[in-house]
């Protein structure tokens, strides 16, 4: 090993040690609370059949790809206050999945509670 790869690994493991990246850290938990205040509505799940999920996607999208769901039975869930129109017309809310990801859900199946 060179004297300057070396040196690289030894303040790299002196700067975990002492705790040189636990900003990095705060910033993204700032950024996570950020997103989760802009979710000030709740819903409840309806118009689904017992044992059945809503999906969750990435994109107000269909064909995007999923990043959770939720239950038939899930209530206050939180989620933007406002509907957001995809394509074909179809609208969605941005909702806080089962798995804590943000994604869309179909409007449709969601109903605002107070």
């Amino acid at each position: 090993m060179k004297i300057s790869t070396r040196l690289a690994t030894v303040v790299g493991a002196t700067a975990i040690a002492a705790g040189a990246f636990t900003t990095i850290a705060g910033t993204a938990d700032a950024a996570t609370s950020a997103q989760a205040a802009k979710l000030k509505c709740h819903y409840n799940v309806v118009h689904l059949p017992k044992n059945y999920y809503l999906w969750v996607f990435k994109k107000a999208n269909v064909k995007s790809t999923h990043v959770g769901r939720l239950s038939y039975k899930a209530k206050r869930v939180p989620g933007a206050c406002k509907v957001t129109k995809g394509k074909g017309g179809l609208t969605f809310i941005k909702v806080k999945a089962s798995n804590g990801k943000q994604g869309y859900a179909g409007a449709p199946y969601l109903k605002k509670v107070k």
